[in-house]
């Protein structure tokens, strides 16, 4: 077989066409100008993000899809998470030690989402070791440049004195669409965890989540709904659009 191949270069190109491994350029992402990712950031990063906190809920094969279109259309952090997290069968990690080593190269570069995306990939394969100064370096830079999730990701490795700094940051986070920031908003309102305990304004939180159409969203939802109902019967009827949007604008 070696010898056909070795004479037969046609054959070899066919061959990795239809295996569509192991051959220069594939699975490359089209070179975008500074605008054009800029632009992928702004439209997608929330919703990737989203999507690997979820990838455990089916179908599988939605955030599948809706990630390998950014990756189609140039966004490099989402062609990364596909090789980095086996988005079609869950939550199994996968062994690209190239697609590691151009995720460390962006992020050393400046690239916030690919900081951010590289913090997050520890998190989930790295969780039995202590965070080193590259990850707390990696979301402070993320942070401030506005990735939700390492907002999010920042708030929670703060210490219980920062509360109010934690607060802060998930609000600007949950505003930007982060879901476990959302989430996060919700619970400081129903437990009056650095703000004044407010039930309403953890549903309409939670409603904020639901958004996102994922069974994470519903579920907080649900929760935050039947704590509110028990103290008021028929307090979902006040819950109007503009009721939470003016609720959830403010701390």
């Amino acid at each position: 077989m070696k010898n056909i191949l070795k004479q037969s270069p046609w054959l070899l190109l066919i061959l990795c066409i239809l295996l569509s491994v192991g051959c220069t350029g594939n699975n490359s992402v089209k070179p975008i100008s500074k605008s054009q990712e800029e632009m992928l950031r702004s439209k997608y990063e929330v919703l990737l993000f989203n999507h690997l906190r979820t990838r455990g809920e089916w179908p599988l094969d939605k955030r599948f899809r809706s990630i390998k279109q950014m990756a189609d259309e140039g966004f490099e952090s989402a062609a990364l998470a596909l090789k980095l997290f086996d988005i079609e069968h869950s939550d199994l990690k996968r062994n690209d030690a190239s697609a590691q080593k151009r995720l460390e190269q962006l992020a050393e570069q400046g690239n916030p989402t690919a900081q951010c995306l590289y913090a997050f990939y520890w998190e989930h394969y790295n969780f039995q070791d202590e965070r080193g100064e590259r990850w707390r370096r990696y979301v402070t830079q993320a942070s401030n440049h506005g990735v939700a999730h390492c907002m999010h990701l920042r708030a929670i490795s703060l210490e219980r004195n920062h509360l109010n700094e934690q607060i802060n940051l998930k609000f600007e986070a949950a505003h930007k669409g982060d879901l476990y920031a959302q989430s996060g908003m919700a619970f400081y309102y129903e437990k009056g965890l650095g703000v004044e305990k407010d039930l309403a304004k953890a549903t309409c939180w939670a409603i904020e989540a639901q958004k996102s159409n994922t069974d994470w969203g519903r579920g907080l939802y649900k929760d935050m709904a039947f704590f509110y109902t028990q103290e008021n019967p028929n307090g979902l009827q006040k819950l109007t659009p503009e009721f939470c949007n003016a609720a959830i604008s403010v701390r």
